[in-house]
């Protein structure tokens, strides 16, 4: 066995009073594709133009509007790529090509040849600066690493001057996490000044892992460290580009979005250099970033879905492949046509209000029912604190106008139309002659108190299992859920 001692282990940042654990990713980050850069490295044969135009393409219509081109002063197939990409207009104007390049004299003059006659750019230039690298590849200390980096930066800023298009500075220091990350930030704000980066000239700042030295925990301290004591954060589009020597890009992804990042580059499928780059189809929040969504399945299916984009108020069209769809716009016979109306706008979006209990939100119902399944259950009713009735029971649903078509009505309860401001609440095999359904203004806050001497489950449309004490409290959620419908479409029929 190795002789594990002889090793020591990187000293990185010590960050006490880190807040990313208690954060949540909330929307989608900025996308870059560096398929065509990294992923092409990974390849025993690399693409050829033809190759590379398909490529472009594809990512292209999978929505990416920002893409990493090459490095087309590093290889004539990458220049020439790029000159072709130009020639030919075949950049939407929508999408920005992105180019590397080392912080060498050079490499960037190559690189603003390559980009003669394109409207804007993303310039990435990069050195290395950890510790490793100063010592042993360039035998440079502190400050002469750092006059590389400006020195590049001030080279790209005198370059712009007969440049007739836009370009927008990307920065990396490369080897960032083996690098000491109060050095790190000296650097980047060296170079941010130099280019005269400001809360309306923006700087993309990235920050590579480019060798995962630790686990992702330490990662995500290093991009808070780095948001934290930069000299002004609101000049900063902070980015990552992690890859996945130990396995962990994804996670390194996410913690990094939790401790601040903006954005990420990554590849499909995790396809890059050496062990591969992060695979952006696997991050958390990636579906955040739509403006419209086409839902295949049945009712629950799209009730899933429905629940996760209220957060991010995009529409949700459905499309049935269930048994019975209340909530489906379309037959799977239909797609084609429907899909064509949604693209020429024929569809209104109707807003859904939705149900919440503590973190819980429900489209359909809240169900509150004992888990002991072969006995009645005691169940105390309360709007907005005050006592209505006792319930003698199998369980409690609480329904929306739309969870009413659910549920609710297999029980009993009525149908109400979905632009109805209520909510109903339903027993479920009452034990008694007068219980009824009741019907309620979706201000009103529900109050459930059950038994404690029994053990009870509460569910969110069915999907979703939660315990609690003995007592639920539901109310309107401030999320509503945003339905696709395709015009002169009747909420009484189901598709």
């Amino acid at each position: 066995m190795m002789n594990y001692q002889k090793y020591k282990r990187f000293e990185t940042v010590s960050l006490k009073d880190r807040t990313w654990p208690d954060k949540t990713i909330e929307k989608a980050p900025i996308w870059c594709s560096v398929d065509l850069r990294d992923g092409n490295q990974a390849l025993v044969t690399p693409m050829n133009i033809q190759e590379k135009v398909r490529m472009f393409k594809l990512l292209v219509e999978l929505g990416f509007k920002e893409i990493e081109v090459g490095f087309p002063s590093a290889s004539q197939i990458e220049y020439d790529f790029l000159r072709l990409l130009i020639e030919e207009n075949l950049i939407p104007d929508d999408v920005t090509v992105q180019v590397l390049t080392q912080c060498r004299e050079h490499l960037i003059k190559r690189t603003f040849e390559a980009l003669d006659g394109l409207d804007r750019a993303i310039v990435h230039i990069y050195n290395s600066t950890s510790i490793l690298q100063r010592d042993v590849v360039f035998n440079k200390d502190k400050d002469e690493i750092k006059k590389i980096a400006t020195d590049g930066c001030a080279l790209v800023k005198k370059l712009c001057d007969n440049f007739k298009g836009q370009v927008i500075l990307e920065y990396s220091p490369e080897s960032f996490t083996g690098t000491e990350m109060d050095y790190a930030v000296e650097v980047v704000d060296a170079v941010l000044d130099v280019w005269g980066a400001s809360k309306d000239n923006k700087v993309i700042v990235n920050l590579p892992s480019t060798v995962e030295m630790d686990t992702p925990n330490v990662f995500a301290d290093q991009v808070e460290y780095v948001c934290r004591n930069l000299k002004d954060r609101e000049r900063v589009i902070l980015s990552v580009h992690p890859h996945n020597d130990r396995g962990t890009g994804v996670a390194d992804s996410e913690l990094a979005l939790l401790a601040g990042a903006d954005r990420i580059e990554g590849t499909l499928f995790g396809n890059g250099e050496r062990t591969g780059n992060v695979d952006v189809l696997n991050i958390d929040n990636l579906k955040a970033g739509f403006d419209f969504v086409f839902v295949i399945g049945g009712d629950g299916t799209i009730l899933k879905n429905a629940r996760f984009y209220a957060k991010t108020k995009t529409p949700v069209f459905g499309i049935n492949l269930g048994r019975l769809g209340f909530l489906s716009q379309s037959s799977k016979e239909e797609i084609e046509s429907s899909v064509d109306k949604i693209l020429s706008g024929n569809f209104i979006i109707q807003d859904r209000i939705m149900l919440e209990s503590g973190n819980s939100m429900a489209l359909n119902d809240f169900v509150i029912k004992g888990c002991d399944l072969g006995r009645t259950s005691q169940f105390s009713l309360k709007i907005n604190g005050k006592p209505v009735c006792d319930y003698l029971a199998d369980g409690v649903i609480i329904s929306t106008p739309t969870g009413s078509t659910a549920y609710g009505l297999s029980a009993g309860g009525p149908v109400l139309a979905p632009s109805l401001s209520a909510f109903v609440i339903v027993p479920i095999c009452p034990h008694t002659l007068t219980a009824r359904p009741i019907v309620v203004p979706d201000c009103e806050e529900i109050t459930v108190c059950t038994d404690k001497k029994m053990q009870y489950v509460l569910s969110s449309d069915g999907q979703e299992l939660f315990e609690f004490d003995n007592e639920v409290r539901i109310k309107k959620s401030v999320y509503t859920a945003k339905l696709a419908l395709l015009e002169n479409t009747e909420f009484y029929s189901a598709s």
